[in-house]
């Protein structure tokens, strides 16, 4: 990004893992976390187990080579689905793609980013935050649940929370658009 001087900032999932130190670069840009939080903190103390054994552990490998089937429960166990029926498709086809994404990722970038999950704690960072930002967290979000972005709301100064009814993939409809519209007016 350099030579660019952006007006906002946005970090979706593990893009809000990366924003803060990016946001350290850009005083002046408005940021907005989505699904995001301060470091690894899922509901499921399993999958925090299982996020750390499979860093650290041949069982990375083992895990790739299931069959698609295992894969997708196993995403859908760990990440359901809590939207609107009506967009249940949305979610299919999202997961199938990420999936497939899994899947063309080397197993040497795999431990590197799952070292970096479970190794970041932005906690310091974000609490010398001073740009005004935007913060949307889903009550149903079981990788970063709303208690995780209420943390962020606490150690971001010039913070706004907004809660949102949902799972980890359904955090923006109409009425958080306009929460966003709102905010970059502002």
């Amino acid at each position: 990004m350099r030579g660019l001087n952006p007006d906002v900032i946005i970090g979706v999932s593990l893009g809000g893992l990366i924003l803060p130190k990016v946001a350290t670069y850009y005083p002046k840009a408005k940021l907005i976390f989505v699904a995001s939080s301060t470091s690894a903190n899922p509901k499921s103390k399993l999958f925090k187990s299982l996020l750390n054994i499979l860093a650290t552990s041949k069982l990375l490998s083992v895990a790739l080579q299931f069959p698609d089937p295992i894969l997708s429960r196993l995403y859908t166990f760990f990440n359901p689905f809590y939207g609107d029926k009506r967009y249940r498709h949305l979610y299919e086809k999202d997961r199938k793609l990420n999936l497939k994404k899994i899947r063309e990722i080397s197993l040497d970038k795999h431990r590197k980013i799952l070292k970096f999950i479970i190794g970041t704690d932005n906690s310091t960072i974000l609490s010398a935050l001073k740009q005004n930002t935007l913060i949307l967290s889903s009550n149903n979000d079981p990788l970063t649940p709303t208690e995780e972005g209420e943390k962020l709301h606490r150690l971001i100064k010039n913070s706004r929370f907004v809660k949102v009814n949902g799972g980890h993939f359904e955090v923006i409809g109409k009425s958080e658009i306009r929460e966003i519209e709102r905010f970059l007016e502002n």
